[in-house]
């Protein structure tokens, strides 16, 4: 999926009064952006992506905070933009959605199609989406956090909205013993390196939808709360054997010295130094 392209949201909105608060690319199928936008007019044209919209702040009383539209590929509308109104997107494209279909709940995907749906409520969706939307988006560390969230969002959207034939049951045997401690293996291997979504899947030997479900069944967390536990375990074993904060933030992987000492304070509820004034 190209954000760019002629005929999609980011290159609509662009040529529009609206402004671009916030964007970012998580890989060819999936974007995110936050926009503003007043008194215009806007008219979309055979997406060629599907697009998942949050309204939070401002608009007609109809587009009131919390609301969602679903904008499928292929989507045509025209919208006129009144007060002054702030919205965000989720961008992914039908082969995705499709392949998750596919690998995630074993669907035809041609048997899958979402709505054109506009202003709806829904309460665990907003909830994802607010999880999603309320982190930083530029910290390296929290891109495998972002594919997560994002993967987790479209189930939520074929299970509730894109299939009516999706068993709603939980896959409840997660990985096998042997498969998880090889995954685990590897992130405390690499624990120095940028850890991708797609080679912990791989290791396991199933698609990034499927894993993440399963890991989080087996280990009661997601992948990145396990790398971002595992990195401070060591980082803490470090710093009790007299390592500098330096020398640990390359070693555990953090982008920086301040990430460190913010993640490590995040984990433990004091810093590096008032943890090792305690164990002293």
């Amino acid at each position: 999926m190209k954000l760019d392209s002629d005929n999609s949201v980011q290159t609509t909105l662009q040529r529009s009064n609206a402004t671009a608060m916030y964007s970012k690319t998580i890989n060819q199928h999936l974007g995110l952006a936050v926009w503003t936008n007043e008194h215009d007019r806007v008219s979309y044209q055979k997406l060629n992506h599907h697009t998942l919209s949050l309204y939070i702040e401002g608009g007609y009383s109809t587009r009131a905070p919390d609301k969602f539209c679903i904008f499928p590929a292929g989507h045509q509308s025209e919208w006129e933009v009144g007060d002054s109104q702030r919205f965000e997107h989720l961008y992914f494209s039908d082969a995705l959605l499709r392949r998750i279909a596919l690998e995630t709940f074993d669907v035809d995907p041609r048997h899958v199609e979402l709505p054109d749906t506009t202003f709806f409520n829904d309460q665990l969706l907003l909830q994802n989406c607010k999880n999603l939307f309320t982190q930083s988006w530029d910290e390296p560390e929290n891109h495998l956090r972002l594919q997560e969230q994002t993967l987790s969002i479209m189930t939520d959207l074929l299970v509730r909205y894109g299939i009516q034939s999706i068993s709603k049951q939980d896959y409840r045997s997660g990985l096998r013993p042997t498969v998880l401690h090889r995954v685990i293996d590897y992130i405390h291997e690499n624990v120095d390196k940028k850890i991708s979504l797609d080679v912990l899947a791989a290791i396991a030997g199933i698609s990034p939808f499927h894993f993440v479900r399963m890991f989080k069944i087996s280990t009661g967390e997601t992948p990145h709360q396990k790398v971002m536990d595992v990195r401070i375990k060591i980082a803490s074993e470090l710093l009790l054997a007299g390592r500098s904060q330096l020398d640990i933030t390359i070693a555990c992987g953090f982008v920086n010295q301040s990430h460190f000492s913010r993640t490590f304070k995040k984990h433990y509820g004091i810093t590096p130094r008032q943890f090792l004034q305690s164990a002293r």
